[in-house]
């Protein structure tokens, strides 16, 4: 629901040229990936909750996120992109 938000402000990005100064020794950009879980319960589950079951037979349920972002070794700052 939010991706169009994003695609909206990096093309603003990207059309004023400001993503030219985070290209990297003129090839591309560096991207940092970030893969956390941010929900886990063997009883609260939806359709779109990941699965792992145990040696045991227990279901844990979780959801989990991989979050990616634009860097530059000179910039404080950082480009969030939309998370899958």
């Amino acid at each position: 629901a939010v991706a169009p938000a994003y695609r909206y402000l990096f093309n603003g990005l990207q059309q004023n040229g400001y993503l030219d100064t985070w290209r990297v020794h003129d090839y591309g950009y560096l991207l940092a990936l970030d893969g956390t879980q941010h929900f886990s319960s063997s009883h609260i589950h939806c359709e779109q909750c990941l699965t792992k079951t145990h040696h045991n037979g227990t279901v844990t349920y979780s959801h989990q996120v991989l979050t990616p972002i634009l860097t530059a070794p000179d910039k404080p700052q950082v480009i969030p992109l939309p998370p899958e």
